[in-house]
């Protein structure tokens, strides 16, 4: 009887140790992702990565960016925490996100066969449709579609582009080339906004020749009206991005260990009153724009 006690207490001590050792185990991977990371199925993933087009990562870009946005803890907009309203609710982001991702790439593949952003906005209009289906509430795409077309625009004509300075001036530029076609789009897709959201925004409707002079035109009225909110809305077009500038700026550089804390870390950064303290939504346009291009300037590049 003693030698079994013996026995079952240094086998409840070997079961012990061998939970014990997998319980380290675990919590070790936890904490260290990386060991997930097998070298040969990186490899593997990389090769495959490669293999895409350009206008197929232009539309894993799009939807990576829509989707991931939404999701860290900003205050005032929708998070996985909270939704800011009924029609705004994170899996309408979601869908939304997925939905427009087709979209562009069609976008891409569209101005890189003519080599000009002229007719770009079509696809936008599209986007603006397509990001509604199969999903409830208002609008929740309409943002990240208007400030990303430019830069959609301009790295499809030239995608060699690294150099910011270099992308927010062919941005501007891709703006400037667009034609009286695209600016009927753009009206037409804010149009659609509303009737999506159930509100009457102002959508002015001026006579002029390209998208760029559109939001000159805007920036104007809204002035006039009084609007201080439509007027930063619309400086962000004709004053070189500087939100999305700022955002990837802060995005690129920050030494957060996690992606949440770096989007969180951008979003603080463009609402300070030197930026013009720009509301929730509109900030979050802008984090979505710059986690777009972070993901297209850094393809081979972890996003978690």
């Amino acid at each position: 009887m003693a030698r079994a006690g013996i026995i079952r207490h240094a086998w409840a001590g070997v079961r012990y140790a061998i939970g014990d050792a997998y319980k380290r185990k675990i919590t070790h991977r936890r904490t260290h992702p990386e060991r997930f990371d097998h070298p040969r199925i990186s490899r593997r993933v990389e090769n495959l990565a490669k293999k895409r087009s350009f206008a197929e990562s232009m539309g894993r870009a799009i939807q990576l960016a829509s989707v991931l946005e939404p999701i860290p803890n900003k205050r005032g907009a929708t998070t996985r925490f909270r939704d800011v309203s009924i029609r705004r609710k994170l899996e309408y982001f979601l869908i939304g996100g997925v939905n427009i991702g087709p979209s562009f790439v069609r976008l891409a593949n569209f101005v890189q066969q003519r080599k000009t952003p002229a007719g770009l906005y079509r696809f936008v209009y599209e986007a603006q449709l397509l990001g509604k289906e199969g999903r409830g509430g208002g609008k929740v795409n309409q943002g990240i579609l208007e400030v990303v077309a430019p830069f959609a625009a301009a790295l499809a004509i030239d995608p060699s582009i690294q150099d910011h300075d270099r992308l927010f001036q062919a941005a501007e530029r891709a703006l400037k080339e667009t034609s009286k076609k695209d600016v009927r789009y753009l009206i037409a897709t804010k149009i659609a906004g509303n009737m999506m959201s159930g509100k009457k925004f102002y959508v002015g409707n001026p006579r002029v020749m390209n998208v760029f002079d559109y939001y000159k035109s805007e920036e104007m009225a809204e002035e006039t009206r009084g609007n201080e909110t439509g007027v930063l809305h619309n400086m962000e077009y004709t004053t070189g991005f500087p939100h999305v500038r700022k955002a990837l700026d802060v995005f690129s550089s920050s030494t957060a260990e996690t992606f949440a804390k770096k989007t969180i870390e951008a979003y603080k950064a463009i609402r300070q009153k030197d930026m013009g303290s720009p509301t929730p939504g509109l900030a979050c346009d802008y984090i979505a724009a710059a986690i777009f291009l972070h993901i297209l300037l850094n393809p081979m590049a972890k996003v978690l």
